[in-house]
């Protein structure tokens, strides 16, 4: 049999790593996203124990990419003395579902967020999350991503003296240069 030279010797790799892909996804167990955990994280217990216990929820939000110009209908950071509508906030935060595990098509993310400092009655800071609007909402530093609903997101409106956030007029989201001057329909 008459092959070119060198012809053996590349079938012989093409089978050996093939067999090694094959031998390396088979063997491997996948890796869950989330790590499930015995305990509740520190977190969960400060925000959840006693929403009660909050006096003040500072909010600080960042937006890293300045240059798309987006404008905001509040300052970057606002404290509210509210203690029912902050214990509302917590509570709601806390009943969030899991953020899914699977793959999922969400609208642009600008990259703002939302550092939420909850504070107890000698003024010191009990726990902090974040709040993400764009992109798929989230809620972090609570153990697992949480899917922010537009419920959370009303009832933090509320507790900062806001409008409910409302399409082409959400405040947290903000409003990108060539948005429609008015707003869209109510959520339902």
């Amino acid at each position: 049999m008459n092959r070119p030279p060198g012809v053996f010797t590349i079938v012989v790799m093409v089978a050996a790593v093939a067999s090694a892909c094959t031998t390396a996804t088979s063997t491997k167990s996948p890796v869950p996203l989330t790590t499930p955990t015995t305990s509740a994280p520190e977190s969960v217990t400060a925000l959840c124990g006693n929403p009660a216990q909050f006096t003040a929820l500072s909010v600080t939000r960042t937006n890293p990419f300045p240059q798309n110009d987006i404008t905001f209908t509040f300052p970057d950071d606002v404290t509210s003395t509210n203690g029912p509508a902050i214990a509302a906030v917590a509570t709601s935060a806390c009943q969030l579902p899991l953020f899914p595990s699977v793959a999922m098509h969400c609208p642009a993310d600008f990259g703002i967020s939302y550092a939420l400092a909850f504070m107890g009655a000698d003024g010191q800071v009990v726990t902090t999350i974040n709040a993400m609007p764009t992109g798929c909402p989230r809620v972090t530093g609570l153990g697992p991503t949480r899917s922010a609903t537009s419920s959370f997101w009303n009832l933090l409106a509320v507790a900062l003296g806001l409008p409910a956030p409302r399409e082409y007029c959400d405040p947290f989201k903000g409003r990108l240069p060539g948005a429609p001057t008015t707003c869209g329909p109510l959520e339902s």
